[in-house]
Order: C-alpha cells, then sequence, then structure tokens
C-alpha cells in the first residue's frame, strides 16, 4: 500500500514539475484521507471519484447550474465535490462507531432507481458507469455507502433540530421583498424548510469539523491549501 502511495505522489509531482495542472490529468490522486490518526488505514480519493459524485449523488438541480463541463472539472465545482467526498469518509466511520442499522436491500433498490432516473434511458445510465469506471455492483456498494451516512445524519443531526415560531416570523419579516407581500401563512411551511436545511448544514459543519481533528487530510492539488 505504501509503495503504491508513493508511486502516484510521484506521478502528481512529475506532472507539476512539467508545469500541468492536476485538473488537467485523466486521472490522478486529489487527496489521501485518514479518518483517524490512532489507527492505519489511508484512503487515496482519485478524479475519478470526484466525477462519480457529479454523476450519481450531487443534487440535480446544482448539476442542472453548473452545465459547462469545464467548470465542473477545476475552481469551485472541483472542491465541492472533493468537500463532499472527503466528508463521506469521516461520517461513514461515524456511522460505523455508532453501530447505525445498515441500509436494507429494498432502501438500497429505491435509491439506485432515484439515480437511474437521472438518465434518459437505460443505454445513457450504463454509459455513465462506464465513464465513472464502475460495475453496477460497485455503484450499488456505493449507494449503501451514501445511505448509511443520511442514516447518521438523521439520526445525529437532523431529529435535533428544532425551528421555533418566532425564528419563522422573523425571517418572513426580514425577507419581505423576497415574498412579494403575500401572507405570511402561504411561505410558512417553506420558511421552515429553509430554516431547517441552514441549521442542518451548520451543525453537520460542525461535526465534522471537530471528527476532522482525529484525522488527518493531504490536498494533492491546489497547492496543497485545505479548504
Amino acid at each position: 500500500m505504501r509503495l503504491f502511495l508513493l508511486c502516484f505522489l510521484f506521478f502528481v509531482l512529475f506532472f507539476n514539475v512539467l508545469g500541468l495542472k492536476a485538473e488537467t490529468l485523466v486521472e490522478g490522486v486529489v487527496a489521501i484521507v485518514l479518518t483517524d490518526k490512532s489507527k492505519p488505514g489511508q484512503e487515496v480519493l482519485f478524479f475519478s471519484d470526484l466525477e462519480r459524485y457529479r454523476l450519481f449523488f450531487k443534487p440535480l438541480a446544482e448539476v442542472l447550474a453548473h452545465e459547462n463541463e469545464a467548470a465542473l472539472k477545476e475552481g469551485e465545482g472541483l472542491k465541492e465535490s472533493l468537500r463532499w467526498m472527503i466528508a463521506q469518509k469521516f461520517f461513514k466511520k461515524e456511522a460505523l462507531r455508532f453501530g447505525l442499522k445498515r441500509p436494507t436491500e429494498q432502501e438500497i433498490e429505491i435509491q439506485l432507481e432515484v439515480i437511474r432516473q437521472r438518465f434518459s434511458d437505460e443505454e445513457d445510465f450504463q454509459n455513465a458507469l462506464k465513464q465513472a469506471g464502475l460495475t453496477d455492483k460497485a455503484l450499488k456498494k456505493e449507494v449503501f455507502d451514501f445511505l448509511w451516512v443520511e442514516k447518521l445524519i438523521k439520526e445525529r443531526i437532523r431529529e435535533f433540530i428544532f425551528i421555533s415560531p418566532k425564528e419563522v416570523v422573523k425571517y418572513y419579516l426580514d425577507h419581505l421583498t423576497n415574498f412579494s407581500g403575500s401572507p405570511f401563512e402561504e411561505f410558512e411551511a417553506e420558511i421552515e424548510q429553509i430554516l431547517s436545511k441552514q441549521k442542518e448544514e451548520l451543525k453537520k459543519s460542525a461535526y465534522l469539523n471537530r471528527i476532522k481533528e482525529k484525522g488527518e487530510i493531504k490536498i494533492m492539488f491546489d497547492g496543497g491549501r485545505p479548504f
């Protein structure tokens, strides 16, 4: 394993010496993640891992908002995908630590069907699998991990979020222009959903920062700068 990592590190450094950007490579290492410094077991993340996130797991609304392929392969698009992949690794370790109930076969099949609906037909779906270097079995494993992390988020974060009526009213009054003067009751449920999502993201970020302190992350592009 150590030899394997050294080979890839040499590969990346070699192209850096030539003055080529990591983003221009067909494949390469983007990060090395150790979720627990007290235990061996580094995981290597490749550019192809980020492509799998975009194809199968990234919310469709965000995909459609970034239709320019070049933008997805560099800058914020690339960093956003890497943040998600790193978070998945740390949250999966937490799901294992808490012994959360594993996703059932039925739950996995339902999510696989949701993923298939992202594509125009079966041929399009199979082409995406080839593009990502995945088999049906490998995608099923990734869906298992995705759902397991979702259970962690639900049980350790989402179920502890409470939005008070005061918070809803304040948001409405602070954003009156967004609601075109329509009655508060028309937007109450929508505002509560917005506030819940905001709190979830804040709690997820705080949780992730805590557990990342136990591990180590080496970014292999963008000058190795954390983000």
